[in-house]
C-alpha cells in the first residue's frame, strides 16, 4: 500500500490523480491533500478520502477551513505545503 499526499488536488491533474487513487483503493492511500486557495472542494476531497491532513496556500482560505473542521491538521502557505510533501506518514 502506497501513502500518498496530492499537492494541487484541486487542478486537473490533482483530480486525475485522485480519479486513480479511488480506483486503486487497495494499492493508494491519499493521506494528505492540498490546494491553492479552494478550500471548498478541498474539503469535499477530504471528505471523501478520509483525510485529515490538509494544506492551503492562501491563508483566508486556510482559516475558513479551519473553522469549519477544527479537528483537522490544517496548514497554511507555502511552509504548509512542505508539511504536507514531508509528513511521516507519506511514503
Amino acid at each position: 500500500m502506497k501513502r500518498i499526499a496530492v499537492l494541487g488536488s484541486t487542478g486537473s491533474i490533482g483530480t486525475q490523480c485522485l480519479d486513480v487513487a479511488a480506483r486503486l483503493t487497495d494499492r493508494i492511500q491519499v493521506i494528505a491533500l492540498a490546494a491553492r486557495r479552494d478550500h471548498e472542494r478541498l474539503w469535499q476531497q477530504a471528505q471523501h478520502f478520509g483525510v485529515r491532513h490538509v494544506a492551503l496556500v492562501d491563508e483566508q482560505a486556510a482559516t475558513a477551513l479551519r473553522e469549519r473542521q477544527p479537528d483537522w491538521h490544517v496548514y497554511a502557505g507555502d511552509e504548509g505545503l512542505q508539511a504536507i510533501a514531508t509528513l511521516p506518514e507519506v511514503d
